[in-house]
């Protein structure tokens, strides 16, 4: 069957508003250091999302397969504001990855850790201090949330609308901070294995000196062979040609 340009090209999306030259690109640490967050309300009832754990689990086992690195992994109930914070104190990640529960209210995007939502505003400080040079967040309209999008929030399950013009999600905010590339989606509709099968293309590509936007494209072709759309949903931003290994290792 045919295929569609993101399948035969290695592609992403440079930042709108906001040079090269006023971005920088992060230096990526020897040894990696990777930031594992995942199925962060496996705690509480009919929101454990075992593909994610398991997602989470992956990629911390590709990074020590591949013997590039450390991995702080935060799981379930430890995947707390505090911890996540701690972690980007003291830990510095160069790979920031999330895979869990994320949407968007009145405001914003944010992402669900286990005692609260963490919103792209929150993360701002975090990013800004010591950018991450990759950071993929692995769930609901983690990019931005495309115009006429509704979805519910809060504990009144209000209607919430993206609006004519949509929202962002935390794209627009990483590209700002300084964060080298980016990987998130644009879909209310991630399949939990094809997310976790993806997530593991896209790390074992890189891990193995493939740039951001070539580790995109293998995890794609991938995908396809094995009868998923999945991979289709998401967008690279940022320096596509940023390497985890080979080009500042």
């Amino acid at each position: 069957g045919s295929q569609t340009l993101a399948e035969l090209a290695a592609v992403f999306r440079a930042p709108v508003g906001v040079s090269e030259n006023a971005r920088g690109l992060p230096a990526v640490g020897s040894p990696l250091r990777v930031l594992v967050v995942a199925d962060t309300k496996s705690a509480v009832p009919g929101m454990a999302l075992p593909g994610a754990a398991a997602e989470g689990q992956a990629v911390a086992d590709e990074v020590h397969n591949v013997g590039v690195g450390e991995v702080r992994l935060l799981l379930g109930p430890e995947a707390t504001y505090d911890a996540v914070a701690r972690a980007f104190d003291e830990f510095e990640p160069d790979v920031f990855h999330f895979a869990g529960h994320a949407w968007f209210d009145e405001h914003e995007a944010y992402l669900e850790l286990a005692d609260r939502h963490l919103t792209a505003t929150m993360v701002r400080p975090w990013l800004s201090r010591r950018s991450p040079a990759f950071m993929f967040l692995n769930s609901h309209y983690t990019a931005f949330i495309p115009a006429g999008v509704e979805g519910t929030g809060g504990a009144h399950a209000e209607a919430i609308s993206a609006g004519l013009r949509g929202r962002p999600g935390f794209a627009d905010l990483a590209m700002r901070s300084g964060v080298g590339a980016f990987l998130g989606t644009f879909s209310g509709a991630i399949d939990d294995s094809g997310a976790r099968d993806f997530a593991r293309a896209v790390y074992r590509a890189l891990l193995h000196g493939a740039t951001a936007a070539a580790a995109l494209q293998a995890a794609r072709s991938l995908a396809r062979e094995q009868g998923s759309a999945t991979a289709l949903l998401y967008c690279l931003y940022g320096e596509g040609a940023l390497q985890l290994r080979g080009q500042y290792t």
